[in-house]
């Protein structure tokens, strides 16, 4: 075998035997009950220590590992979704409303080119919602951007009482 295939299947055999934070151990532990032996592991034993596995209780240890792996992922997944929406925006705009616009330096970087320029620009009119989480707004014809923005990016445009909004 070539040295970069050697390296490959080590770097493999190096993911499969590590605990993954998701499921709280290994893909070849949570497929077959245990990992996979390494070199240290095949110095032989003696042989009244080795141990006769029966079918029926490593069935019912593997099954056992397998829901225990699946409340571990839906508890992660719990906490993720925890985390997700503890950010997440629940304003409500009707179309024709006036809008803020956030301006990522992903998103525009022409008109982000140094932290001193505006972060927001508007007021934009609502055109429309788009998903759950997610409007369309009138924007002005020389921005080249996709015209869905989620409502982390959009803020109320409140008029003050000198004209100017805030």
């Amino acid at each position: 075998m070539k040295e970069w295939d050697l390296k490959l299947r080590h770097a493999e055999f190096t993911y499969n035997r590590t605990p993954a934070r998701a499921i709280g151990c290994s893909p070849f532990e949570a497929l077959y009950g245990i990992n996979p032996l390494t070199l240290t592991d095949l110095i032989p034993l003696p042989t009244e220590c080795k141990v006769i596995y029966k079918a029926k209780w490593r069935a019912k240890e593997i099954k056992k590992l397998h829901e225990q792996i699946r409340a571990h992922i839906e508890k992660i997944n719990k906490t993720y979704k925890i985390k997700t929406y503890t950010n997440r925006k629940e304003i409500e705009y009707q179309p024709s409303d006036l809008i803020w616009l956030h301006l990522r330096k992903e998103r525009f970087p022409t008109r982000r080119k140094s932290k001193l320029m505006a972060r927001g620009e508007g007021p934009f009119k609502v055109l429309g919602k788009v998903g759950t989480n997610a409007y369309k707004p009138e924007l002005y014809r020389d921005m080249a951007v996709s015209t869905t923005f989620n409502t982390r990016d959009l803020s109320p445009y409140v008029e003050d009482d000198i004209g100017y909004g805030i």
